[in-house]
């Protein structure tokens, strides 16, 4: 049985930091919310959304799916339970990796518009 408090340390991973990690990179942010293109499958057009304030994911184009950050460690990375947490805490044990949100000479409305709506986390 795994240790609840590992669990809820794990739980408190942010989604976004491992999303990056992953080379997965915000497209859009929306108030709490940031678009990405999907993780878990590929697509053309972004429909993942994950919530900042809740840490939740919900991937409209895979049958509206969703859940917090282990499931998606789970999809991601087609681990157990007990593997998804042992991944998140040597994760919660590393620095994040600084963000890439855009190719730099990439000229696209939408990254623009992303660009303005984005402020740096201090």
């Amino acid at each position: 049985m795994i240790n609840p408090d590992l669990v809820m340390r794990a739980k408190q991973v942010s989604m976004i930091d491992y999303l990056v990690s992953k080379g997965h990179n915000p497209v859009k942010h929306s108030g709490s919310r940031m678009l990405f293109y999907s993780p878990i499958r590929t697509e053309s057009t972004p429909s993942f959304w994950v919530d900042t304030e809740s840490n939740k994911f919900k991937d409209f184009g895979h049958h509206g799916k969703g859940g917090d950050i282990i499931q998606l460690v789970q999809l991601v990375e087609r681990a157990s339970f007990p593997d998804a947490i042992h991944i998140l805490q040597k994760l919660d044990n590393q620095p994040a990796p600084p963000p890439s949100l855009f190719l730099i000479g990439q000229n696209s409305p939408e990254l623009d518009d992303c660009v303005k709506a984005i402020k740096p986390i201090s």
